[in-house]
């Protein structure tokens, strides 16, 4: 496991499944947040937790408090835990209606959960709200064998330190949890996505050939591309990246022209459209080629407008890739 820490937020990769991570974030936003005297914002998904702390801990204090819950009694503190939260509050509603302590036309959105809880302390009612909770919502007896392996050290929790920077891992996490929940501001969640697409495109790889000889054929990731990109048969400058294996493009090649399908065909007018892109704007026509299902003349568009790899750039061909997806399913 790995714990991390970006703006307000402390992120743990922890690949454990929705229930182990719900339940883990349970335990440590409680017990941080009555060390802390502050409330602490909880998400997970079967990958990651998210804590919003707002600054009061660190990511020391998180593998601290992941290191001695083995020592608590685990199921007392989930338990106590998950009656803090809004899901415990609609499992108590529905138990209550179950019974037929409440109908099921009370409007319960001006009830604190607070209030609700005092009403059935010590029923049969809450005692059944627990024991769904516990069976359904949590994963107290995997999460127990998980805090122990993490106190003996057969699971290493290290933290992370990324330069105020979110990991790629940790970007994807965030991004997701924050379009289910809200917990990202806009202009905040908007620097993850930028950050998230510039690594996907630096990490694609696309196939270069060379349109002037022909001779030149090499697949590279695009963040090994010189910003100059030149063919090492002839030097032309004449450079197509596709997305296409290899292989594909040599079989292209070896035909010389004589009886191209139709598909081959496109292939090689998009290698051509493609190289007098990379021509005029170097390795900044691959970063926009390698955008998800983005033709030439889209990557020319965004081109002429931006010279550089800036967050507008990255965020002009996220717009792009959007709209080619609209239009795949329109």
């Amino acid at each position: 496991m790995t714990i991390e820490e970006w703006d307000d937020f402390i992120i743990i990769n922890s690949h454990l499944g929705t229930l182990v991570n719900r339940t883990l974030a349970r335990l440590v936003g409680h017990v941080l947040s009555d060390e802390a005297g502050v409330s602490i914002g909880i998400q997970q998904d079967p990958y990651r937790i998210v804590l919003q702390t707002m600054g009061t801990v660190d990511a020391d204090d998180v593998q601290k408090v992941l290191q001695r819950l083995a020592d608590t009694n685990v199921k007392e503190l989930a338990v106590a835990a998950s009656k803090r939260t809004g899901l415990f509050k609609r499992r108590l509603v529905h138990v209550a209606r179950r019974f037929g302590a409440i109908s099921k036309w009370t409007d319960f959105s001006s009830i604190t959960l607070r209030q609700l809880a005092k009403s059935f302390e010590g029923t049969v009612i809450m005692d059944e709200a627990v024991r769904e909770t516990q069976e359904k919502d949590m994963d107290i007896p995997h999460t127990e064998k998980v805090l122990k392996a993490i106190a003996s050290k057969d699971i290493a929790v290290k933290t992370v330190k990324a330069g105020g920077e979110a990991t790629p891992i940790a970007r994807i996490g965030l991004e997701r949890i924050s379009r289910k929940a809200d917990i990202i501001p806009t202009e905040k969640l908007n620097l993850i996505l930028v950050g998230s697409a510039k690594a996907r495109i630096l990490n694609e790889v696309k196939t270069l050939v060379c349109t002037s000889c022909w001779k030149y054929v090499e697949m590279r990731r695009v963040k090994d591309i010189p910003a100059a990109v030149k063919c090492p048969e002839c030097g032309s400058s004449l450079v197509a990246a596709l997305g296409v294996a290899d292989e594909d493009v040599r079989k292209v090649i070896t035909k010389n022209g004589a009886r191209l399908s139709e598909r081959e065909k496109d292939l090689v007018s998009k290698a051509e459209d493609t190289a007098k892109l990379v021509d005029r704007y170097g390795r900044l026509a691959v970063y926009a080629l390698a955008g998800r299902r983005i033709m030439p003349e889209v990557a020319g568009d965004i081109l002429r407008k931006y010279k550089r790899p800036t967050s507008g750039f990255f965020e002009a061909v996220m717009e792009a890739e959007r709209e080619a997806l609209k239009e795949r399913f329109w």
